[in-house]
C-alpha cells in the first residue's frame, strides 16, 4: 500500500538521523535537571525555551553554540527490555540469532502492555548549525540555524491486536485512534531581548521574543483515519467502512533512488512557514526567577510535491477466496493518491513555566546551589509535540569547581517518572554538557523512554 509504505520510510529516516541530533527546544543543562530550566538556562540555551532569558545575566558578552548532538525518544507500551526479548531473536549459543514465534499468552502479554486504548511513541531529533547569542546596551540578539526531525506515532490496540492475532471471526477492529505525524524542518531564529529594572538591585524584568523562518523538506500526516471492518463468525463474510486522510510531502531525496553520497544538505523546500516564540521572565534580589513561554506559535504551507491520499468507502467481501474481491478491498484500502496545490500544518506550540531558586546569590546564605521546577504543555499533537502535562524538578550543584552536577525528577509523559543526570565540564571560555533525561536508560532494560544530550558552547 502506498501510505503504508511511505508511512514506514518515514519513521525510518526519523530513526536513522535520531543517532546525530538534538531537540531544538531541549538543551543539555535543562536535560540534566529533568528540563526544569525554563526559567534558569540563559545564553544559546534559552533558544527554544525561554528567549527572554536571552537578556539575563550570564556573565559573558558573546555566547556561540557549537554543534549540540543528542536525541530523545519514548513509548508508553513497549519497554526495552520487552523489545530485545520478543522482536530481536534467540541466541542460538553460536552468537547468531533465530527467529522467535510468539506464543498466545506472549501475545496475550503484550497487549497488556497498553495502558488503554492506545500505544504512543515519540522521537524528537535535531541539531544546531549555528547559535550566537550577543548581549548589548540596547539588549540582547540572538541568532540560531537548525534543523528538527520528529515524528508521533499513535497506535490504536486494536491495530496491535489485528497485527498480532490476525483476523478473528466476530471481532469488530476499529482503527479509529491510530495517527501518524513525521516531519523534516528547519528553523532560521533571529531572537531579541531586552532587561529593565524598575527598582535597582530588587527586581529586573527581562521581555524576549524570536521570529523565525520555518522551511519544510519531508512531512507525512494523517488528518483521520475511522477504518473499521467485521468478519462475521459464521459465514466468515467481512464489511467495513475504509475511511482515511492522509497529507504528504517531500523533497527530491525521498522521491528518488536515495544516494547517500549525493545527499544534499540544503535542499529545495517543499513547505515554508513562519513561527513565534515569547517569552517573559521577572527576577527578585538576584536568586528567585520566574519565567514563562509560548514557543513555536505558527505553521507550515507546504505547496510543493503536495500529496493528499483520500480512502472513503463501504466494503463487502463475501468470498475470501475470490482474488478479484481481495483485489478490490486492497484498492479501496489504499484509496487515491492525488496531487493537490496545497496543505498546511501547525507547529508544535507548547507553552513552559518555571521558577528556580539561587542560592549562590541567596541575600543571607550562599551555596553552590540552584533549586528549579518547570511545567510543559502542548498544544497539540504534531510531530515533537505532546498535549500531556509534563512537570520537572531539580537542581544544579557547583561544588566541585568546572564541574557542576544537575538532577532531577520528571513526573508525566511516557514513562511517569524519570530521573535525569547530567555533568558540565568548565575549561577556561569553553564549557560541555552532557545529560539525559531518564539515568535508568543507562544502568536497565526495563526502560521505554531514553534520550543523550550533548551540548557545547565558547563564552567571550
Amino acid at each position: 500500500m502506498r501510505q503504508t509504505t511511505f508511512f514506514f520510510a518515514a519513521f525510518m529516516v526519523v530513526a536513522l538521523v535520531a543517532a546525530h541530533a538534538q531537540p531544538l527546544s531541549r538543551s543539555a543543562r535543562s536535560v540534566g535537571m529533568a528540563n526544569s530550566g525554563t526559567s534558569l538556562v540563559t545564553g544559546v540555551d534559552a533558544f527554544g525555551v525561554n528567549p527572554a532569558n536571552l537578556a539575563a545575566p550570564s556573565g559573558s558578552l558573546v555566547s556561540i553554540g557549537l554543534l549540540p548532538l543528542g536525541v530523545v525518544g519514548g513509548t508508553d507500551f513497549l519497554d526495552f527490555g520487552t523489545y530485545q526479548k520478543y522482536f530481536t531473536g534467540v541466541d542460538d549459543g553460536t552468537g547468531n540469532f533465530q527467529q522467535y514465534y510468539l506464543t498466545e499468552s506472549d501475545k496475550t502479554f503484550l497487549l497488556d502492555q497498553f495502558a488503554g486504548n492506545t500505544g504512543n511513541l515519540t522521537l524528537d531529533v535535531g541539531f544546531k548549525l549555528l547559535a550566537v547569542n550577543v548581549n548589548s546596551p540596547v539588549g540582547a540578539f540572538g541568532f540560531y540555524l537548525g534543523d528538527r526531525v520528529a515524528a508521533n506515532l499513535t497506535l490504536s490496540k486494536d491495530y496491535a491486536d489485528f497485527l498480532l492475532n490476525g483476523n478473528t471471526p466476530g471481532r469488530t477492529f476499529d482503527f479509529s485512534e491510530t495517527q501518524f505525524a513525521s516531519s523534516w524542518t528547519r528553523e532560521y531564529g533571529l531572537s531579541y531581548a531586552v532587561s529593565i529594572t524598575p527598582v535597582r538591585r530588587v527586581l529586573s524584568l527581562q521581555f524576549g521574543a524570536t521570529a523565525k523562518l520555518v522551511q519544510g523538506f519531508a512531512y507525512f500526516g494523517t488528518e483521520r483515519l475511522r477504518s473499521t471492518f467485521t468478519t462475521d463468525a459464521n459465514t466468515y463474510a467481512i464489511t467495513g467502512t475504509s475511511d482515511m486522510r492522509a497529507n504528504y510531502a517531500g523533497t527530491e531525496f525521498f522521491t528518488r533512488t536515495i544516494n547517500p553520497f549525493a545527499f544534499n544538505p540544503f535542499p529545495r523546500p517543499v513547505g515554508t512557514g513562519f513561527g513565534l516564540d515569547l517569552g517573559v521572565s521577572t527576577t527578585y534580589l538576584s536568586f528567585l526567577t520566574i519565567g514563562a513561554s509560548i514557543t513555536d506559535i505558527g505553521s507550515i504551507n507546504w505547496n510543493r510535491s503536495a500529496r493528499t491520499i483520500v480512502a472513503e468507502s463501504n466494503f463487502l467481501i463475501d468470498n475470501v477466496a475470490n482474488d478479484n474481491q481481495v483485489s478490490s478491498l486492497w484498492d479501496e484500502l489504499n484509496g487515491d493518491d492525488v496531487a493537490v496545490d496545497a496543505f498546511r500544518s501547525p507547529l508544535p506550540t507548547a507553552f513552559h513555566f518555571g521558577a528556580s531558586v539561587d542560592f549562590r546569590n541567596f541575600y543571607f546564605y550562599r551555596a553552590p546551589l540552584a533549586l528549579a521546577m518547570a511545567v510543559h504543555k502542548g498544544f497539540n499533537n504534531e510531530p515533537g509535540n505532546s498535549e500531556n502535562w509534563r512537570i520537572g524538578l531539580g537542581g544544579e550543584w557547583e561544588g566541585l569547581d568546572g564541574f557542576p552536577l544537575r538532577t532531577g525528577i520528571m513526573l508525566g509523559g511516557y514513562q511517569p517518572v524519570m530521573f535525569a543526570f547530567g555533568i558540565g565540564i568548565r575549561i577556561e571560555r569553553f564549557t560541555l554538557d552532557i545529560a539525559t533525561d531518564n539515568i535508568s536508560s543507562v544502568f536497565s532494560n526495563n526502560f521505554s523512554t531514553a534520550s543523550l544530550s550533548l551540548g557545547s558552547r565558547l563564552d567571550f
